[in-house]
């Protein structure tokens, strides 16, 4: 199928033919499916595809400026609203991925910590999660929960503006599923970027980004068009109250009596070829 778009002369192509390279490990092609990319970075590329890739993060802003005018085209800001001076901050978590899903994981033990004195927390999870096994403690997490997976970019909107957030955290970035042409539409006053896409989205809708001194290391702010805001840690929580099982017997594993175990759980288009070399680098230094 590939083949038969490409010579159709699709962008799309190109990008899922690297993708699906990506994925097989396969890399003998990958930096010609990458240069080619790159080539049609004018019409509009989707920056997630080139978030793996050694892609510098200037050009990544680029693409992403690119294609957000493609995904933005024809929007309208929602109706504006009047923004009170008194009562908490409404603070709104958006995300397709309150489900089973790692932002899930991480993000859960944030909800609930927040101070509910000062902040009313809302969510909307744009994807259907209400049988995954952190749907209960999520829902129960927050004082608003929206179930918008079935809301189009405009309802979508007009809910977050209705609710009256006015800071609103969105926690995918340009990731699968992304909500960048509801965001674009301004349902909030200040809008965050967090957590599920640690680089710079290139859209002029988002205000800020929370990252570290590591993701995003002094004297890169132009690199963005957000503000960076760094955590003086970690910008990646971490549940503490995540159940861990025992571990198995290493011989069932099939693995030696002693030594120390290498693993990478990870979806294989993050394994890249500069990945895998580190990771013999790494191996080749220990005994």
């Amino acid at each position: 199928p590939y083949g038969r778009l490409l010579r159709l002369d699709e962008p799309d192509a190109l990008v899922g033919l690297l993708q699906a390279h990506q994925l097989l490990c396969d890399w003998g092609a990958m930096p010609g499916l990458l240069r080619d990319v790159l080539a049609r970075e004018g019409e509009g590329i989707d920056p997630f595809v080139l978030l793996s890739h050694d892609v510098p993060p200037g050009r990544l802003r680029r693409a992403g400026q690119t294609f957000g005018k493609k995904v933005a085209a024809g929007v309208l800001p929602v109706p504006a609203r009047r923004v009170g001076t008194e009562g908490r901050i409404r603070i709104g978590y958006l995300s397709a991925d309150f489900r089973d899903h790692a932002v899930a994981t991480l993000v859960a033990e944030v909800l609930e910590r927040h101070d509910r004195d000062a902040f009313a927390i809302h969510a909307y999870a744009t994807k259907d999660g209400s049988q995954s096994r952190f749907h209960p403690r999520l829902a129960a997490a927050v004082e608003t929960w929206r179930a918008a997976h079935d809301l189009d970019d405009d309802m979508l909107a007009r809910t977050i503006a209705a609710d009256g957030i006015d800071i609103l955290v969105d926690l995918g970035g340009w990731t699968a599923d992304h909500s960048m042409r509801a965001l674009a539409m301004r349902p909030a006053p200040v809008q965050v970027s967090w957590l599920g896409y640690a680089a710079s989205s290139g859209v002029p809708w988002m205000d800020y980004v929370l990252l570290d001194p590591v993701a995003a290391p002094p004297g890169c702010e132009a690199e963005f068009s957000e503000r960076i805001l760094r955590l003086p840690d970690c910008f990646q929580p971490n549940d503490r109250q995540r159940p861990v099982a025992d571990a198995p017997a290493r011989a069932a594993e099939g693995l030696p009596p002693e030594g120390v175990v290498f693993a990478a759980f990870a979806s294989p288009n993050k394994i890249s070829p500069a990945v895998w070399d580190a990771w013999l680098r790494i191996l080749s230094a220990v005994p």
